[in-house]
């Protein structure tokens, strides 16, 4: 080809590694043309470099570019590069012809896409410092696929996680990229987290990292406590760091039920350190300023929580936790405790679910929560969804009792107490503790 195409054949090399660079001179004075008409408004002018055959014993590597002369802006090949490995090395030596045949490209608006390959960035970066390199969409959709597909997600799985990418992707300005980032990140993090083999995974992977000298591992065998549930299991290394004198207590969660215990505990044993709940959206939550605000309220929180709503009770349909605090602060103090209390009767747990789902549903004048549900009921033009009336009197007990079972887990009055005058010390990962002795 050499013979009949002058000027095609641009550099070949034999040893110690065959690579060959060519172009078409008609080409290369076609792209020369292009960047001489390439006005300072326009976009800068792409090229696109990847090694896209395998043809036997050596690879193809084309370096394309858009004709921005046509309103199709058609791709066309500028030079092409056959070369035994696919090394930084032989990329280098192709972008240094490039360069040669090509000087404009330091000081026009040039803009190189590849995929992502470290040996073809890195030897662009070395010859073409001031060219700036982005990454190709079509790669960046195949590698979620593969990645997926690898990790057993499904074809759904695939769909779903190409569309966030292609969110993000699709994003004007660097602050909405954060933003839409940090909503795919939790609804992510959501799903993975809520398969047990992933948890277990990762608590794997975090027991094989050094996490430095203020925090110790602790397995389920060396805890202070056995309580199943991870969130009473938290609480209970949180009162014993201060108990022992931490400053600060900051705990990581996005858990509502961890917040809650917290602002219980806080106030119940009266803890004078410094206590934070970081959510992993960066928000800080202040427990001491929560207790201070709700003050003796917070002998209901742990109630209000469970009625409302947690891991172990059902959430009535279109109340969310606003709404049940402030059904909370209207209740009589000396009612919703009777939810988690020692001894607690069943009547005053029945008449402690009255008067919250009465408040919460703004029936307080009501004489039961049946007279409740018609009343609602009967006032609507349309029939409302049965799922947003209020419970029935049947429904409320049995509602009640779970919310009863529940706290009274969630505050293991004596485990917790038996804690708080212990001397045994130990850290969590999901503690991080600030001048401690």
């Amino acid at each position: 080809m050499a013979e009949y195409l002058e000027g095609f054949i641009r550099e070949m090399t034999i040893y110690p590694n065959m690579v060959t660079v060519a172009a078409l001179p008609e080409m290369v004075e076609e792209f020369k043309k292009l960047l001489l008409l390439l006005p300072q408004s326009h976009p800068p002018q792409m090229l696109y470099y990847d090694t896209t055959f395998n043809m036997g014993d050596f690879y193809i590597s084309t370096l394309l570019f858009s004709h921005g002369a046509f309103q199709e802006r058609p791709t066309t090949p500028l030079a092409i590069m056959a070369h035994q490995t696919k090394d930084q090395k032989s990329h280098e030596a192709f972008f240094l012809q490039i360069l040669h045949m090509l000087p404009e490209l330091t000081s026009k608006r040039i803009v190189i896409c590849t995929d992502r390959e470290a040996a073809i960035e890195n030897a662009i970066e070395k010859v073409l410092p001031t060219v700036p390199i982005v990454n190709c969409w079509n790669h960046l959709m195949q590698n979620v696929k593969h990645t997926v597909r690898g990790c057993g997600g499904t074809k759904e799985d695939v769909e779903v996680y190409q569309a966030h990418l292609n969110q993000l992707l699709s994003c004007i300005s660097l602050t909405q990229y954060h933003t839409v980032k940090q909503d795919i990140s939790s609804m992510c993090r959501d799903k993975v987290m809520k398969n047990k083999t992933n948890k277990r995974r990762l608590g794997e992977l975090l027991c094989t990292h050094s996490i430095g000298d203020h925090i110790k591992m602790v397995s389920r065998a060396d805890s202070i406590v056995t309580h199943d549930e991870a969130d009473v299991s938290l609480i209970s290394y949180m009162l014993d760091a201060a108990r022992r004198g931490a400053t600060t207590v900051h705990i990581l969660s996005d858990d509502t039920d961890v917040f809650v215990l917290m602002v219980y505990w806080c106030w119940k044993v009266g803890i004078t350190c410094h206590l934070q709940m970081e959510r992993w959206d960066g928000t800080v939550l202040n427990i001491n300023l929560t207790v201070e605000n709700l003050g003796e309220q917070c002998r209901s929180i742990l109630a209000m929580h469970a009625l409302s709503g947690c891991d172990t009770t059902s959430y009535p349909a279109g109340k969310g936790k606003v709404s049940a605090l402030k059904a909370m602060r209207v209740v009589p103090d000396d009612l919703l405790h009777f939810i988690g209390e020692e001894g607690a009767t069943d009547l005053q747990i029945t008449e402690a679910v009255r008067g919250f789902f009465l408040a919460l549903y703004n029936q307080r004048k009501s004489a039961s929560l049946n007279v409740a549900r018609y009343d609602i009921y009967q006032k609507r033009k349309t029939p409302p969804a049965l799922k947003t009336l209020p419970p029935t009197v049947r429904n409320a007990h049995l509602h009640g009792r779970r919310a009863y079972r529940c706290c009274f887990g969630k505050q293991q009055t004596a485990l917790i107490h038996q804690l708080w005058t212990s001397t045994f010390f130990t850290c969590i990962i999901s503690l991080f503790f600030e001048d401690i002795i």
